[in-house]
């Protein structure tokens, strides 16, 4: 079966929508490694995961990139035989029916639609066409979470039989065994202390990090632990540093921006608690990560957050500090809590692993073709 995928953010994004894309290709060319999986982009980069020959590339030659993935890649797909294309994130390019071929889109989130603040209207106008375009013309839309499936419902005229929920995985790199020397070389080289909170992901208004150090600010000063900050953003987290400046608060505050994502397992790992506040998620990978790695979560109960969670995270209004700080205290001061909570979350964990979540998604192929 030859089958054709928007590798765009597979090549050039190096987190959240790339870590989706590459770990979807991969497993696919790994568990079933009798199919062709040809990769349409308009530049590669140097990701080393794509130098199958069962992977070829397909560039846009004299098209300019973005061109090309709108109004030339459905001519490509014809001449190279796909029989079968995947929009991985959110669009499809035109001409795909009249080629002949079957179309599968995945949507992650319509976070523009929910909180419409955070985007230029520009911005806002175009996602919501290319949205709106794809779930009309895929014969089949995948939806990352039960949340995201009734978020299209809500905004799109697109049937509930025409979507199907498939879960994502997170890498296999937070799968592997520990290894405490080499952990211990990572903790060093980024300078993190002994006991510490984790937060990992961008920093925008939406994933709420300014509560964590609202909540923290609640506790005694001898039941704080500094909370490591494994991400990027300039204008939230220069707010989110003002703020720290203006309260005191600023040395419990670690911002650690350039963490490798190989290195990102042993701050899991080592970490007392992960805490992801974030108003909205499609999925809510950092969760996963977390309990896959043997971690205490406290996220959101909010959108998806509850279904990367699962039973054994402890949930919190995204809006009210105080909680935060409770269950903060509660998790710490609480051993037993906490080695319950870390066994329930590998057991949830289990639910995602990459094998079955890879062969539903070769079953929805199979089943168009």
């Amino acid at each position: 079966m030859r089958m054709g995928f928007d590798a765009k953010r597979a090549f050039l994004n190096a987190t959240g929508l790339g870590n989706y894309s590459r770990s979807l290709i991969g497993n696919l060319a790994r568990f079933f490694p009798e199919e062709e999986y040809h990769l349409f982009t308009p530049r590669t980069g140097n990701p080393p995961l794509f130098s199958d020959a069962r992977m070829p590339v397909h560039l846009p030659g004299n098209w300019p990139g973005a061109l090309w993935r709108s109004f030339g890649v459905a001519s490509a797909a014809r001449k190279a035989g796909i029989k079968l294309y995947h929009g991985l994130s959110h669009e499809l390019p035109l001409g795909l029916r009249r080629a002949g071929i079957r179309q599968v889109v995945t949507m992650h989130d319509v976070i523009f639609r929910r909180y419409p603040g955070l985007y230029p209207l520009a911005d806002r106008l175009i996602y919501d066409a290319k949205w709106r375009y794809a779930c009309q013309q895929a014969d089949v839309v995948v939806a990352v979470s039960e949340a995201t499936r009734q978020d299209l419902l809500n905004y799109y005229p697109v049937t509930p039989e025409k979507i199907q929920v498939i879960y994502q995985c997170c890498d296999d790199i937070f799968r592997l065994p520990p290894d405490p020397p080499a952990e211990k070389k990572v903790l060093a080289r980024h300078q993190i202390p002994v006991e510490y909170l984790l937060y990992v992901g961008s920093l925008t208004e939406r994933k709420n990090l300014l509560l964590l150090f609202q909540a923290l600010q609640l506790l005694p000063e001898k039941d704080r632990l500094p909370v490591v900050v494994a991400g990027k953003g300039k204008a939230y987290g220069e707010k989110v540093q003002h703020w720290l400046r203006v309260q005191g608060m600023e040395k419990w505050a670690l911002f650690r921006p350039d963490i490798p994502f190989a290195d990102l397992p042993a701050l899991y790992r080592h970490a007392q608690i992960c805490v992801y506040p974030s108003h909205y998620e499609g999925f809510g990978i950092p969760v996963l990560e977390a309990l896959t790695c043997g971690v205490p979560v406290i996220t959101s109960a909010t959108s998806s957050l509850p279904e990367a969670g699962g039973p054994g995270a402890a949930y919190i209004s995204p809006g009210k500090p105080e909680e935060l700080a409770r269950h903060i205290h509660l998790i710490l001061s609480d051993s037993l809590l906490r080695e319950k909570m870390i066994s329930q979350g590998k057991i949830h964990a289990e639910r995602f692993a990459p094998e079955p979540l890879t062969r539903q998604l070769m079953n929805l192929y199979r089943s168009l073709l």
